[in-house]
């Protein structure tokens, strides 16, 4: 019985350049949004998981074999781990007592990963756990308690590498994990600085060639790049970024991307950390952007208006030159939030969730070639519910995409979008 549980989890995990795998944030350890899946070309809904509040607060992931791996929850908190099949239905469900989950991650080597936190009867969240679950059972495979101080659960707080070693950060603590389950390193973060509120990080992200570890001290404490094998920091840039729940973007030429809404730009650091060029749009918040490159190297980014009588009035995604962050096009989305990362495919389209429900898709020209609605509308006179997609980015898996709508209030769904 052993052996063949060890051969089915060979079969199904080794080969994750196998088709149709999802396995990261953002699709990959440097949070590109970039995958060599080709996306839905002529929409429509093949399933709704609406029997529980999925959150739009993450992303889901995909394996190789077709399993969506996503939480459930109200608000701000999710409660449990939920292992979905191709068809849209429930493979298996993972909860223990008060904790709560953050942004899921998958291992070559079959484990599902998720930082928790424990939601006491009275008071905020406490402590951080990385949590390991087999990903064919939902077994619980590894529980390591990380730090006395809870994370925010919405923001991304884990990356895998290709050698399945894990980079945690937990409040307080950058972690590094081996494959085999030893602690690599760990640096700790002060708490209560000036800047670096642990509470108030986001990362990591990793370089191309996986060496370095970049860290965004999400509330002005900058961006800090780390060795990913001794935890040495390389450098610091301590320019006082600004951001909600951007994350970095790693470039196939090494330059990283940090959104910051403080100065309403994007900056774009060469691999030791100076300014190659910046990108402002005046007026527009990047407060929750997340940059995105593209099959030439193009480098996409959405930008919100915010309308104090409107709220958040929809926005821009621009298009720009990787080499001097010019603007190429632009596309303007009407309303709701702009807060969902986007997704490019094999051929190029760009996929993006609007905070009103819809999914837009556009070539690489700017052409729209679709806008579909997985939401819903308001009633005659209404006002559009700004948040119905909103931290939960398209998902590109064996030409379906996948993604979370709903609302925060009332929880939502997964949804799965095949093409006629």
């Amino acid at each position: 019985m052993l052996i063949e549980r060890v051969l089915l989890l060979c079969l199904v995990f080794l080969p994750l350049t196998a088709h149709g795998a999802w396995l990261n944030f953002r699709s990959n350890p440097q949070h590109t949004g970039r995958t060599a899946e080709i996306g839905p070309e002529k929409p429509f809904v093949k399933w709704r998981l609406d029997k529980v509040t999925i959150m739009n607060n993450h992303s889901p992931v995909v394996g190789p074999d077709g399993t969506v791996y996503t939480l459930r929850g109200i608000g701000y908190l999710n409660d449990a781990v939920y292992a979905v099949k191709p068809d849209g239905t429930v493979k298996w469900t993972y909860s223990k007592g008060d904790m709560n989950f953050g942004q899921p991650e998958l291992s070559r080597s079959g484990t599902l990963y998720t930082l928790a936190s424990i939601k006491p009867k009275t008071g905020s969240l406490k402590e951080g756990y990385l949590i390991g679950l087999d990903a064919l059972s939902g077994d619980l495979k590894t529980e390591r308690k990380l730090s006395d101080i809870s994370a925010d659960l919405w923001t991304p707080h884990i990356v895998i590498d290709s050698k399945d070693n894990v980079f945690v950060g937990a409040a307080d603590i950058l972690y590094a994990m081996n494959a085999d389950g030893t602690k690599r390193w760990s640096y700790k973060f002060v708490t209560g600085e000036k800047g670096n509120n642990p509470e108030y990080s986001i990362g990591p992200t990793l370089s191309p060639d996986e060496k370095t570890l970049y860290y965004y001290k999400r509330f002005d404490g900058g961006v800090m790049a780390l060795d990913s094998a001794t935890g040495k920091v390389m450098w610091h840039d301590k320019s006082p970024y600004l951001t909600d729940i951007s994350i970095p973007t790693a470039g196939p030429d090494g330059t990283i991307y940090i959104p910051d809404a403080k100065t309403e730009a994007l900056y774009a650091l060469k691999p030791d950390g100076t300014l190659k060029w910046k990108a402002v749009f005046e007026g527009l918040r990047l407060f929750n952007s997340n940059a995105t490159i593209g099959i030439d190297g193009t480098v996409y980014i959405e930008a919100e208006r915010s309308i104090p009588s409107v709220g958040n009035a929809g926005g821009k995604i621009f298009a720009l030159s990787q080499v001097d962050g010019k603007v190429k096009w632009s596309y303007d989305v009407k309303a709701g939030t702009l807060a969902s990362p986007m997704a490019i495919d094999g051929k190029g389209n760009i996929y993006y969730g609007t905070g009103d429900g819809h999914i837009v898709c556009f070539n690489s020209e700017g052409q729209l070639l679709w806008r579909f609605l997985v939401g819903v509308l308001p009633k005659k006179g209404g006002r559009v519910e700004e948040f119905q997609i909103h931290m939960s980015g398209p998902v590109i898996s064996d030409g379906t995409l996948y993604i979370i709508v709903g609302s925060y209030a009332k929880g939502g769904a997964l949804v799965a979008i095949g093409s006629r």
